[in-house]
């Protein structure tokens, strides 16, 4: 506890040579195929220094896509947006079936379509595209923001994609997956609701419809020591977003306000039963979808699963 900050630090990527930088300082890692790469790296006092050794797992980077575009919506006092990224079916050189996935809620809020990509794994998708499908992500500038109004983004998003599609078919499939499959769900309603859509299946892969929980003493935790230990203050932040109060079936108010209570009472946010309503009025499932499909990643019986 009382040993003296490091004077500098060690950095080396393989068998290549040792890189010195200073303590935080910002090193890239040399060109390499994917695959593991031992990483070494040390800390140098005055009177000695630390080492550690851990391994990275290398990917390549997602291929080009063949179309790319943002889309936007104006909501005050910014735009919400997104990217939207496809690559074509093998043998095409346009949009014929679209499967449009609605990237999820990251650890910190955000996934980006690169992100999604990696998740989804090279040989799915190249799965899909054999498969006679354009593989489209849809990656939002922020995942913790108002559903509604992301679920606007993703509206633009799919009928700008129907206007790049070679034939106007009803063949569209959209995909969400986590809080994704709930802005997709809105997104779709929205869309019958005005100028309707190409879309003629639904697929909602582990989305918290009904609502998700975070254990309220997690919530006490992030909230009391979220100026004290930095993921704690990560969590608090995600607690406090839009999308979260919209999602959690019960919220600590009393925690997140600031006031120290021995006994919370648990109830939903405001914004959970606003979102509730707005899907029930909006009719509460796609209708005008061929199918609708709600894949949940579970026992269904509360069977522990690791």
């Amino acid at each position: 506890p009382d040993r003296e900050p490091p004077r500098c630090s060690e950095v080396r990527f393989g068998d290549g040579d040792v890189q010195r930088l200073p303590v935080g300082g910002r090193v890239r890692i040399p060109a390499a195929d994917s695959g593991p790469l031992d990483v070494r790296v040390g800390l140098l006092y005055e009177d000695g220094s630390a080492t550690s050794r851990f391994t990275l797992q290398l990917q390549d980077a997602p291929p080009n896509p063949d179309l790319e575009f943002p889309v936007f919506v104006w909501t005050s006092p910014f735009p919400s947006s997104a990217a939207v990224v496809a690559w074509y079916a093998d043998g095409q050189s346009s949009l014929t079936q679209p499967l449009v996935i609605a990237a999820p809620l990251g650890p910190d809020g955000t996934l980006t379509w690169s992100d999604v990509y990696d998740l989804l794994g090279e040989s799915n998708v190249s799965l899909l595209r054999a498969a006679g499908f354009d593989v489209v992500i849809v990656g939002f500038a922020s995942g913790s923001i108002d559903m509604t109004v992301n679920a606007r983004v993703l509206g633009e998003a799919l009928t700008q994609l129907d206007g790049f599609k070679a034939e106007a078919t009803r063949n569209d499939v959209v995909l969400g997956v986590g809080f994704g499959g709930v802005v997709a769900r809105l997104a779709l309603l929205q869309l019958e609701a005005a100028s309707g859509h190409q879309c003629s299946t639904f697929v909602s892969l582990d989305a918290p419809h009904g609502g998700c929980t975070v254990p309220l003493p997690a919530q006490w935790f992030a909230w009391y020591f979220q100026n004290r230990v930095e993921r704690a203050g990560d969590l608090f932040d995600l607690l406090e977003s839009t999308a979260l109060r919209q999602s959690l079936i019960y919220w600590a108010p009393d925690a997140l306000s600031g006031s120290v209570h021995t006994t919370i009472t648990p109830s939903c946010h405001q914004d959970f039963t606003a979102l509730q309503d707005a899907l029930e009025s909006l009719g509460s499932w796609p209708s005008q979808t061929d199918n609708n499909y709600a894949i949940a990643n579970g026992s269904t019986d509360g069977t522990a699963q690791g």
